[in-house]
C-alpha cells in the first residue's frame, strides 16, 4: 500500500521556488524536495550574478569614455566657458588631455567633420581672441571715450573710457581689488537649459547663464538700485521733459511698479533710455552730436535687414521677433551664441563678430541682448586680471561695448541695446543694474543706438517677480524657471519695444 502525504503546498500562481515537501510513504516516510526536481534549489552558482558587475562596470566606463573622445572637441569648448577660475583651469586641463588622446587615435574627426559641414567655428568671433586688435584693425584710437558725448560738463564731449567718472548712483560697490581672496564666479546661461515654451521642467545651468541659469529670492545688495531721475520742474517754454519718475499711482487702481513705467505704453519714459540728460526719451531720437538719419521706407519686398545677436536671451529675443507684427517687414538673422559675453574675448569675441557682420551681412538693424554672462572677472589687454564691479572692470567693459557700437556705426545701420532684467539669485541679480548703468553711459549721446531698458518692467528692485502685469494691465509668467531668461510672451513684449524704436527710424506701415 503506498500512501502520499502532502506536507506543502504551492498556491496557484506562485514561484515555484517555494518547495513543496511531499512525503511518500513507501516502506517507510522518504521526504522529496521537489524545488530539486525543478532545478530552482539554491546552489553554488547562485553567486555568479554579482561577480558580473564588475565587467560590466568596466565596459560601462570603457563607453563613456569612448564617448568623450568621440566628442573631445566639445568639452573643452564647455570648459573654456566657464568663468575664469582655478575650477575652470582644472577642467579645461582634462578636457584637453582628452582632446589629446582623441587627436592622437583620430577618434576626434567624426565630430570635426561635423563641425565642417556646419561651418562652427569659422566665424571671426572664435577667431580673434583679441579685442584689442578688433579695435585696431577698424582704426579705434584706444585712448577714446567710451562715453562720447555724455562725460562732460552739461553733455558735451567725454574725455574718458566709462568710469572715469564717479560711479553711477546706486551702483554696488565691487570687491577690493587689492583683496586675493577668491571670488565665486556665476556660470554661464545657456539656452539649452530652457524651454522657449516656457515648460514648468526644472532648468539647471553651466552658467547664468545663463545663460535654471545658473543661486534665490534676493532683493539685491544695498545701493544695486539704477538711479531714478526727480521729476523736472515745469518748462516755462513748453517743451518736452527730460526722463521723470514713473507715476505714483497707475490706472485702476494698478500699482505703476508692476508695469512699463510708461503706463503701459512701450514708449513711454523709462522703457527707451536715448541719449543724454535732457532728452525726450518718448520721441525715440537719441540726442547726440549729429541728428539721427532718416530711414528707408520698409516694404515686405524689400525688408528690413535685421540682426539679433547676444547670449540665450537673444534666442527667444529673435523668435519673438520673427513671429511678431513686422515679421512681413523684416528679414531677420539670428547670432544668438549661449553662455557669450563681452567678459570673455578669448571664448567669443563680439567685436571681432560684430565687425564680420557688419562688413559680410550689411544689415540695417541690429538687436543686441547680452550681458546675463558678463557679471565676472575680465583680463585686460596687458593681462591683469580685473575683479568684476572694480574700477578698472567697469571701464573696460565700457570700453568693450563702444568698440563694438563703433565697428558697426554706419548712416544706414542702428543699434538696439536692450538691458538686463533683474535676476532672482546673486551674483547675477548683483551684476545686472552695473551691466545697466555702464550701458546707458556708453550709449547716451550717440544717434546711432538705442537702448530699451527693462529692469522696471520686469519688477525692478523690489522683491523678484515670476509673474508681472504687462502693457494690457493683465498679470502673465514672465521669467523662466532658471530666473534668469524671460518667458515666450515677455520676450515678445521686449519685441514690441524693438519694433516701436524702429518705427520711429524707418517708415514701416504697420496697421
Amino acid at each position: 500500500m503506498v500512501s502520499t502525504e502532502i506536507a506543502g503546498k504551492v498556491a496557484p500562481g506562485e514561484s515555484g521556488t517555494m518547495a513543496a515537501m511531499v512525503a511518500v510513504d513507501v516502506a517507510g516516510p522518504v521526504t522529496v524536495d521537489a524545488g530539486e526536481r525543478l532545478g530552482t534549489a539554491p546552489g553554488p552558482d547562485a553567486a555568479r550574478p554579482a561577480t558580473r558587475i564588475v565587467p560590466l562596470l568596466a565596459a560601462a566606463v570603457a563607453c563613456l569614455g569612448l564617448a568623450a573622445m568621440l566628442v573631445s572637441g566639445k568639452l573643452v569648448e564647455i570648459a573654456e566657458r566657464q568663468p575664469l577660475g582655478e575650477t575652470r583651469d582644472w577642467w579645461l586641463g582634462l578636457a584637453t588631455d582628452v582632446d589629446r588622446a582623441a587627436n592622437f587615435l583620430s577618434l576626434n574627426r567624426p565630430y570635426d567633420l561635423i563641425l565642417d559641414v556646419r561651418g562652427v567655428g569659422t566665424d571671426a568671433g572664435r577667431q580673434v581672441d583679441s579685442i584689442e586688435a578688433v579695435a585696431a584693425a577698424a582704426g579705434i584710437d584706444p585712448d577714446a571715450s567710451a562715453v562720447e558725448g555724455a562725460g562732460g560738463e552739461g553733455g558735451g564731449e567725454g574725455t574718458g573710457a566709462v568710469g572715469s567718472a564717479p560711479d553711477p548712483p546706486g551702483a554696488p560697490a565691487g570687491p577690493d581689488p587689492s583683496d586675493d581672496s577668491p571670488v565665486d564666479d556665476p556660470p554661464a546661461v545657456d539656452s539649452s537649459d530652457t524651454d522657449p515654451e516656457g515648460a514648468d521642467s526644472p532648468v539647471t545651468d553651466p552658467p547664468e547663464a545663463d545663460p535654471e541659469g545658473s543661486d534665490p529670492s534676493d532683493p539685491g545688495p544695498e545701493g544695486a538700485d539704477p538711479p531714478v531721475t526727480d521729476p523736472p520742474e515745469a518748462d516755462p517754454e513748453g517743451g518736452d521733459p527730460p526722463v521723470t519718475d514713473p507715476p505714483q499711482a497707475g490706472p485702476d487702481g494698478v500699482d505703476p511698479s508692476d508695469v512699463d513705467p510708461g503706463g503701459g505704453d512701450p514708449s513711454g519714459p523709462g522703457s527707451i533710455v536715448t541719449g543724454p540728460p535732457g532728452a525726450d526719451p518718448s520721441s525715440g531720437e537719441t540726442s547726440g552730436t549729429a541728428s539721427a538719419p532718416a530711414g528707408r521706407t520698409v516694404t515686405p519686398e524689400a525688408p528690413l535687414r535685421t540682426y539679433v545677436a547676444g547670449d540665450s536671451q537673444a534666442t527667444f529675443l529673435g523668435h519673438a521677433l520673427y513671429s511678431g507684427r513686422v515679421r512681413d517687414l523684416v528679414e531677420i538673422t539670428r547670432g544668438d551664441r549661449i553662455a557669450t559675453s563681452l567678459a570673455r574675448p578669448d571664448y567669443f569675441n563680439w567685436p571681432a563678430e560684430a565687425q564680420t557682420v557688419a562688413e559680410t551681412d550689411d544689415p540695417e538693424l541690429i538687436v543686441f541682448f547680452l550681458g546675463a554672462n558678463d557679471w565676472q572677472d575680465m583680463v585686460s589687454g596687458e593681462g591683469a586680471r580685473l575683479r568684476r564691479g572694480t574700477e578698472e572692470w567697469r571701464q573696460e567693459w565700457g570700453w568693450r561695448l563702444f568698440v563694438t557700437l563703433e565697428v558697426l556705426k554706419s548712416e544706414h545701420r542702428h543699434v538696439v541695446w536692450v538691458g538686463q532684467p533683474p535676476m532672482r539669485s546673486d551674483p547675477f541679480r548683483e551684476g545686472a543694474p552695473v551691466l545697466n548703468e555702464i550701458a546707458r553711459e556708453v550709449i547716451a549721446g550717440r544717434d546711432d543706438a538705442t537702448m530699451i531698458d527693462i529692469w522696471e518692467m520686469f519688477g525692478g528692485d523690489g522683491e523678484y517677480r515670476e509673474q508681472v502685469i504687462g502693457p494690457d494691465g493683465e498679470e502673465f509668467r514672465a521669467r523662466q524657471n532658471d530666473g534668469v531668461h524671460l518667458h515666450r510672451k515677455a520676450s515678445e513684449w521686449v519685441a514690441d519695444l524693438v519694433v516701436d524704436v524702429v518705427a520711429r527710424r524707418w517708415d514701416l506701415p504697420l496697421e
